[in-house]
């Protein structure tokens, strides 16, 4: 421990479960000084930095004390927390498995690598882990959640029910849970017992499955009470706005929340091909440099069949990103102009300030992308750099519905728009508006550039 007092220690890590990381931060900058090889303390200043989500300082600080003690498996453990929150799922399970080998007896470890193995779709080896957490600690509540959430993926719903039940008797905390026992009701057609679960929940998506149960329940006035409630109190919510739209059209009422009542008249195609000529931008220059960057196929949780994208391409050093990014702007402004006189919050609370969040998706042949919307976005948009050839009616195009795809449907004459693109189109849209992709059977591929805009407070 190379002299350092316990009773130092022991502050510092009361301070940091406290969330006093400034106090927590000072006390291991001071003790540092003194201690400089410390790998205790380069575990704790990476542990400040996990809490405060500064990951690659924290990936910095977790690897040093590692080197200095490559048995220390608390900084192990913390750096394979890191790792996933990195996205680097991988080195976290290469992590965890070398924490495994010196020490069996960590429920937490097989719980970690229960819920990355979930996360990749490895089911039975994630259900293997997770058990095994559960039998090093039979109250282990987080570990019972995660496998209600495998068996909640696996269709398995009863099951899954039980898993979750579990959770809450060790737990009652969690109050997430009731979301997901809400889901699982919600798909054996149980709505009355989804809803009470849905209503106990502290879930982002809580609202808007509330009032689709008041849908699938024909309870009109109890939708417009709260509905008419969440536009008070959230009147920027895309989750709702998807919802709220396309319940007022299956209702046959008037869309009374304000974000953007009919979001199918906001759609706006053009074509930059001569801005991206009179800015320097080759697009195969674009296309050559994303092709470059790894792609992952199918990410869990993600919208992709038979293809794979490309996230956070603004970190990635692409070039030509930055000539695109520029036309973007003015594009998005030309937007906005565009739709200057609608009264929606879409328009009228356009954000002052915002950051882009840009990705890149490759379909092969029979690829498609699932019905979906942009939650966290405000505005969507899509630039074609590859469109199939050779494709029938419709194919490869971009479908916009108010239809979700799990929604339940009453009057099945839902409104749609189809946009068959052509190289260089830009397709702009609210991203609160369900949107996908239709399958084609030509061999060539199908490459978009894919943003949303953020609002920044």
């Amino acid at each position: 421990m190379n002299n350092l007092n316990n009773d130092s220690i022991n502050e510092i890590i009361y301070l940091i479960k406290d969330g006093d990381l400034e106090l927590a931060w000072n006390k291991v900058e001071s003790l540092s000084f003194e201690y400089p090889s410390s790998d205790i303390l380069l575990n704790l200043r990476g542990t400040i930095f996990l809490k405060k989500k500064e990951y690659e300082n924290a990936q910095n600080n977790f690897s040093k004390a590692l080197k200095i003690n490559p048995h220390f498996i608390s900084a192990k453990l913390n750096l394979g927390i890191v790792y996933h929150n990195l996205g680097k799922n991988e080195e976290a399970l290469k992590c965890y498995k070398e924490i495994a080998k010196i020490n069996n007896t960590l429920p937490t470890v097989y719980n970690n690598m229960g819920f990355i193995l979930y996360t990749q779709n490895k089911y039975s080896e994630a259900i293997k882990e997770l058990n095994r957490a559960i039998v090093l600690k039979r109250d282990y509540a987080e570990a019972f959640l995660n496998l209600g959430m495998v068996y909640l993926n696996l269709k398995k719903y009863r099951e899954a029910i039980k898993f979750f039940d579990q959770s809450l008797v060790y737990d009652k905390k969690l109050l997430s849970v009731y979301y997901y026992l809400g889901e699982c009701f919600k798909n054996i057609k149980d709505i009355d017992k989804a809803l009470s679960h849905y209503t106990l929940s502290h879930h982002q998506k809580t609202n808007s499955r509330i009032l689709e149960c008041y849908f699938i329940l024909n309870k009109k006035k109890e939708y417009q009470k709260l509905i008419s409630s969440i536009s008070k109190n959230d009147p920027d919510n895309r989750r709702i706005a998807a919802i709220s739209a396309y319940i007022s059209n299956q209702f046959n009422i008037r869309n009374t929340y304000s974000f953007c009542q009919e979001p199918l008249n906001f759609i706006l195609k053009n074509n930059i091909k001569k801005n991206m000529e009179n800015d320097g931008l080759e697009i195969q220059e674009l296309i050559k440099e994303i092709s470059d960057k790894k792609f992952t196929w199918e990410l869990f949780g993600k919208t992709t069949i038979g293809g794979s994208s490309v996230y956070n391409l603004t970190q990635l050093g692409i070039t030509s990103l930055s000539k695109l990014q520029n036309i973007l702007v003015n594009e998005i402004l030309n937007y906005k102009k565009n739709f200057k006189n609608e009264k929606c919050t879409f328009i009228q609370k356009w954000p002052k300030k915002y950051k882009f969040n840009i990705w890149s998706n490759i379909l092969k042949s029979e690829g498609y992308n699932t019905s979906h919307i942009h939650p966290a976005g405000w505005l969507s948009g899509v630039v074609y750099l590859k469109v199939p050839s050779n494709i029938k009616k419709n194919e490869a195009g971009i479908e916009f519905s108010l239809h979700g795809k799990d929604y339940p449907i009453k009057i099945k004459n839902i409104p749609t728009i189809t946009i068959v693109p052509k190289v260089c189109d830009l397709v702009l849209f609210p991203s609160s508006l369900f949107h996908k992709t239709i399958p084609f059977k030509s061999r060539s591929e199908r490459m978009i550039i894919a943003f949303d805009i953020h609002k920044l407070q």
